[in-house]
């Protein structure tokens, strides 16, 4: 090593990982490049999966992006929610605005709007939103074959997994979340929310049901509420194995929260030994006092046992302050384990039976007997009180002033403009012209514009004039950059003038705007013929004789499953009987979320397959990964397939998608939180035959990986299946949960509480 080199250079990995930080608004960007993130991911006003976050618009965006050519950073669009066929235009329009800016990625969940940006934006490098739930060699291989250059690997991964994953897969960007809010069911496979009525997570609306505060046979409490993630110095484990992006959970959280908890994962990843280096401890107290639930490694690091539920209180518990060591009518006292200021806000439960905590705001301090602005770590502090803890409660801090943030305005800030290359020539015999040439979006535009030459000037300055005046020009899209100039015929001292010049430019950026305006009006145009094409001429296998069957999806459930619920196939010995029949016509559903390590899944199907070759198998889609080996399965002569309710079909791209992907793919199932209305629409555009999942279809609202602990849940063992199962309520909604073969899943019960 050379001398004077840090030691922590010689062991970090070649390539650090990129550090990725939420930005729910410019404030929150601003102060995470601050902090030292790499990039930050941000939504738009529409297409965000964080939809009640700021957001940005197209201008916040423009600005953001100047700041982060300026500082070396990236920038990442969130367009990850479930897009209407009545909503594609609008959504054409922000992959065009995400072209024109450069982003340095987008990330979607539809199918649809994947094959929209990989077919017609092939410059705008896709990523897979945690919301596809992509999680195994399977999702990462179709991923692959897709175009898509990076995967954000479900928070319910466990770090062997994203080792094997990382070792499988090298040339495939990975980013993994570290920190924050975990969700109980796996993104894009939660239905609570939309099917409640509260709004679509699959939309940007969650409800945050899972947050709610249960009441149940055995018990309530925030029973489904998950701790945030922490990985802390784990972080480094990351880097260790070459995972390309760690990602920080927040985009609905206020700067001050991204900016501290960018910091701590700065430091982290910048040092060996993080916690035994002076400044971590300050770090990781300021990342608690922003908003900080129960703490967790969840399945990253925790594993499979980890225990994820914070079924006290859901919300930010802050950081340890103390413990009650004395008490009076009007304060309590105790030794201070981290500075205490006035100002700051306290929280502690009165007494073990609480379930919401009394908070504090520090009006009147003692340290030491004396009144003080500020206590230090290791002072005896009193507080006055209104209420009064009892002795040996803990005491947390879950507000500082000091972590407050001078406010951030995008206002100051100038947008970015995308650079335009122009070459110029001027011709000065009859009839005097200047012709601009430029490339937009690939394409070679030329513009000849009429010009009167009036001025006596030099070549030189003529030259000089000209490439002044188009580089001046303060268009809201583009930024001149002249190439080029030359004079062509006999000039002969004449040139045009300055108010001339300035005209001409003008106009010739606004025939630059509208060729933008008709190129993507062109790509609509495309996307919408693909669209009808898609299905035109094609004959789906006939269906008629099952029609009435598939009209109800509780049909297809395999009827092993408890009482008919679980709707797919979780593993295990396929037998006829076992599985949804009619007639000759078997189906088998496939499991959203099937890992590497159960490998006789997809054999056990393969085999049932080659057994059973006099009947009819219909294999259900619900995960992109299923499309590899349902391709394969198609090649037998007895096997068809189908797109399942958890594939989310909802506009005429997505229908594209499979039926390109799918030879003999025989109907579909609408967005199960979409309308009748869109489906007739859409079945009628595509020419698919599409059905809703029927009145009679209890949908898993949450689909959880882990088995929860008896004493945490309550959950009975059904000795003759070895199932557990538990109910519970909010208010007139009741719920049923059954675990099986490592998978909780919890469905309404069709009837109301009165």
């Amino acid at each position: 090593m050379r001398a004077g080199l840090p030691l922590y250079l010689s062991i970090m990995p070649p390539n650090k990982p990129e550090l990725l930080a939420p930005a729910g608004n410019f404030m929150a960007a601003w102060y995470a490049f601050a902090a030292g993130a790499d990039a930050v991911y941000v939504g738009l006003r529409r297409f965000s999966a964080r939809a009640s976050a700021q957001n940005f618009s197209s201008l916040e965006l423009a600005k953001l992006k100047a700041v982060a050519v300026e500082k070396n950073r990236k920038i990442y669009t969130a367009l990850n929610t479930v897009i209407r066929e009545a909503e594609t235009d609008d959504f054409i329009s922000a992959l065009a605005e995400c072209e024109r800016l450069g982003v340095d990625g987008i990330l979607v969940q539809d199918a649809g709007a994947l094959a929209v940006a990989r077919e017609h934006f092939p410059g705008l490098p896709v990523h897979a939103s945690t919301q596809m739930a992509l999680g195994n060699s399977l999702g990462l291989a179709e991923a692959e074959c897709l175009g898509i250059r990076r995967v954000v690997l479900p928070r319910e991964t466990s770090f062997e997994e994203v080792k094997a994953l990382r070792a499988r897969f090298p040339d495939l960007e990975l980013e993994v979340f570290i920190h924050g809010a975990l969700c109980y069911s796996y993104s894009g496979l939660c239905l609570a929310s939309g099917l409640m009525g509260g709004g679509s997570g699959n939309r940007g609306a969650c409800a945050q049901v899972c947050r709610l505060k249960f009441s149940g046979d055995k018990g309530g409490g925030h029973i489904l509420s998950c701790r945030d993630l922490f990985s802390g110095p784990d972080a480094r484990r990351l880097a260790e194995i070459g995972v390309d992006s760690l990602k920080i959970e927040g985009r609905l959280k206020p700067a001050s929260y991204v900016y501290h908890t960018v910091r701590l994962y700065r430091f982290i990843l910048d040092h060996p030994r993080p916690e035994n280096e002076p400044g971590y401890r300050e770090l990781l107290e300021k990342s608690g006092f922003v908003f900080a639930r129960e703490r967790t490694k969840g399945r990253l690091f925790g594993g499979m046992k980890e225990r994820l539920i914070t079924r006290r209180y859901e919300r930010s518990v802050g950081f340890p302050a103390g413990r009650v060591e004395r008490t009076a009518p009007d304060s309590f006292s105790f030794t201070a384990s981290i500075p205490i200021a006035l100002g700051d806000v306290l929280q502690v439960f009165l007494d073990e039976r609480e379930r919401s905590p009394y908070k504090l705001p520090v009006r009147g301090l003692l340290s030491g007997g004396k009144k003080a602005p500020i206590a230090g770590r290791g002072d005896f502090v009193t507080v006055a009180s209104e209420k009064i803890p009892a002795l040996g409660q803990e005491i947390t801090k879950v507000y500082s002033k000091n972590n407050e943030l001078p406010g951030v305005r995008h206002d100051r800030f100038a947008p970015y403009r995308k650079k335009l290359p122009v070459r110029i020539v001027l011709f000065s015999d009859a009839p005097n012209t200047m012709r601009m040439e430029t490339n937009i979006d690939g394409r070679s535009l030329s513009f000849v514009h009429p010009c009167a030459y009036n001025k006596s000037e030099r070549p030189e300055g003529t030259v000089r004039r000209v490439r002044g005046a188009f580089e001046a020009a303060e268009d809201p899209l583009f930024k001149p950059e002249v190439e080029e100039i030359r004079c062509e015929g006999s000039v002969g001292g004449r040139a045009p003038g300055s108010r001339q010049l300035k005209m001409i430019r003008d106009d010739f950026l606004r025939r630059a705007a509208e060729a933008v305006s008709k190129r993507e009006a062109e790509r609509r145009a495309s996307i919408h013929a693909a669209d009808r094409a898609a299905g035109a001429g094609r004959a789906f296998p006939p269906i008629d004789g099952i029609r009435e069957f598939i009209r109800d999806r509780a049909n297809l459930n395999p009827r092993v499953s408890p009482r008919g619920l679980i709707p797919f196939h979780t593993g295990g010995r396929l037998e006829i009987d076992s599985l949804a029949r009619t007639g000759n016509f078997v189906f088998i559903p496939l499991h959203p979320a099937v890992g590497d390590g159960d490998r006789e899944y997809y054999e056990e199907i393969d085999r049932f397959i080659r057994d059973h070759p006099e009947s009819t198998v219909f294999l259900g889609v619900n995960n992109l990964h299923h499309l590899g080996p349902v391709r394969e399965w198609e090649t037998r002569a007895n096997v068809f397939s189908f797109t399942d309710f958890f594939f989310y079909l909802a506009n005429a791209a997505a229908v594209r998608f499979v039926l390109r992907g799918l030879s003999k793919i025989a109907f579909g199932y609408y967005w199960i939180e979409g309308t009748e209305a869109d489906r007739v629409s859409l079945e009628r555009l595509s020419g698919f035959p599409l059905f809703g999942a029927g009145n009679a279809f209890r949908p898993p609202y949450f689909l959880h990986r882990g088995d929860p602990e008896v004493g945490v849940l309550g959950f009975d063992r059904d000795e003759t299946t070895g199932e557990k199962t538990f109910g519970f309520e909010y208010e007139k909604y009741r719920f049923e949960a059954v675990t099986k073969k490592g998978f909780t899943y919890i469905f309404p019960v069709p009837f109301a509480f009165p």
